[in-house]
């Protein structure tokens, strides 16, 4: 009983900071012009620290697929890149309360993949970084 009841108590933390989102995605860069736009999902624990407007963020999955230019991305066979990521980061919250300017950099492992029309993939490990930044709206009673 004990172990029913602390994993269900764990279950619920993990859920109460989970979040999940879809994001389209545009290659940048050398050889961006050659695919199109990407799709992706990631999903990520949140964890506030004491003061309120700090937080540490766990990216459970972060993942995304570009096919090549002039493709459909549900039936595309001319090739594409893709990658999926985990990575660790520190959200700080430029005000005193949870609204307002952020910064979260991050940083993990990754792999990408590369497919060739008529070839094997090509795939490759290395680190994950990643920088994000904007402005958080205070909603609801929570502010969530």
């Amino acid at each position: 009983m004990k172990k029913l009841t602390l994993s269900l108590g764990l279950l619920c933390l993990i859920s109460f900071s989970s979040h999940a989102q879809f994001m389209v995605a545009k290659i940048v860069g050398k050889n961006a012009d050659q695919f199109g736009t990407g799709y992706g999902l990631f999903t990520y624990l949140d964890f506030p620290l004491a003061s309120g407007n700090q937080s540490v963020r766990l990216e459970l999955m972060d993942f995304a697929i570009f096919p090549a230019k002039g493709e459909n991305f549900f039936t595309s066979t001319g090739g594409g890149r893709g990658y999926a990521s985990i990575k660790l980061g520190y959200k700080y919250v430029f005000s005193e309360t949870q609204a307002g300017f952020y910064v979260l950099p991050s940083a993990g492992f990754g792999r990408a993949v590369y497919t060739h029309p008529g070839k094997d993939a090509t795939y490759g490990d290395g680190v994950a970084v990643a920088l994000e930044s904007g402005y958080i709206i205070a909603v609801g009673q929570r502010s969530n």
